[in-house]
């Protein structure tokens, strides 16, 4: 069995003063992050590396998976 390393760090992604819930973030093959989250106003925002965040749906708990082609399935 290989034992895989771990890290985390703090990292803010939204720059306002909502608060976001429900964060899931994947890591692309081109080594950037991609993240979905949703807001207190129930809206599911996405986003990648540092660009600006994109209003996707409406709901919660959203979850994101990053294929081998950077294409992110949420």
């Amino acid at each position: 069995m290989i034992s895989l390393p771990t890290f985390s760090y703090n990292h803010q992604i939204t720059s306002d003063n909502i608060a976001d819930n429900s964060v899931d973030t994947d890591v692309g093959p081109d080594g950037y992050p991609q993240a979905v989250y949703q807001k207190s106003d129930g809206k599911i925002y996405y986003k990648y590396g540092t660009n600006s965040e994109e209003l996707i749906a409406t709901g919660s708990s959203p979850s994101i998976a990053v294929d081998t082609n950077n294409v992110p399935h949420v």
